[in-house]
């Protein structure tokens, strides 16, 4: 979302004017100019895509033809349709799979479902939610006192390819 905020996702526009040598159009729809917003919120299947996600969706409202807009509604302004305390939106995990279809398109000629997209974004959604759920520990011992919370704040995540030779002393 970094990227898609600060103009520097991929987008066969931000190529060209960086001097790389490459066609200016959606590789998805044929569309003259790929911009940020085409791609993640314009373009046909991604609009698509938009309309079958639990996002609520309205024209002039989302999506628009501006990117920031658009992310000022997905950030604060549809909450005022659903609770933000019961927000489930998978609209971060919708973004990151248009654009991983965009690339599979351009890259090895596959074209995705619409609703299989969704369908996956929902899913990878719930799944991360339930992985953050705080498991609440109750035994036999504890049955009458207050119930104990597991934290799952402080875990370190190191990267599998780490290795002793690839610290740069």
């Amino acid at each position: 979302m970094w990227q898609l905020l600060t103009g520097h996702v991929a987008v066969t526009r931000n190529l060209v004017r960086r001097n790389m040598r490459c066609d200016n159009y959606c590789p998805r729809c044929g569309e003259a100019e790929e911009t940020v917003t085409h791609a993640i919120f314009e373009c046909p299947p991604a609009r698509q895509v938009w309309s079958l996600s639990s996002t609520p969706t309205c024209p002039n409202i989302f999506p628009v033809s501006s990117v920031y807009t658009n992310m000022d509604y997905l950030f604060w302004r549809k909450n005022s349709i659903m609770e933000p305390e019961q927000d489930r939106d998978p609209y971060p995990w919708i973004i990151w799979f248009i654009w991983k279809v965009r690339n599979e398109k351009l890259f090895r000629g596959i074209d995705r479902d619409p609703l299989e997209l969704v369908r996956h974004a929902e899913s990878e959604c719930h799944a991360w939610f339930e992985a953050n759920e705080v498991v609440q520990a109750v035994t036999q011992d504890t049955i009458n006192e207050e119930p104990q919370a597991v934290c799952l704040e402080n875990i370190c995540l190191l990267d599998g390819s780490w290795t002793l030779s690839a610290n740069f002393s």
